[in-house]
């Protein structure tokens, strides 16, 4: 019994220190897979933001061709009635 006392003392800190680096290691593999996740989230964003903005654009661009179409198609139809009178 008298040799189970200086086992113990030797035996319980370094099992105590072992589950605290276990448990340290563990918050930090979780804290590092929630900065990864952020960033991910984070990158996503950005781009579909970015994209949203290069819809917008193409859109603007559509709407104005559409125009230019419109007002080139009417100058057409002006001159083919002018050749057609004439």
């Amino acid at each position: 019994m008298d040799n189970l006392n200086p086992l113990l003392i030797a035996i319980v800190p370094a099992l105590l220190t072992y589950l605290g680096t276990k448990y340290k290691t563990q918050s930090e593999r979780e804290q590092q897979a929630s900065s990864a996740w952020k960033q991910l989230y984070d990158e996503t964003k950005e781009r579909m933001d970015d994209l949203q903005k290069q819809v917008e654009m193409l859109s603007e661009q559509m709407d104005e061709m559409k125009a230019k179409i419109g007002s080139n198609s009417r100058l057409i139809l002006l001159k083919l009635n002018t050749v057609a009178i004439a």
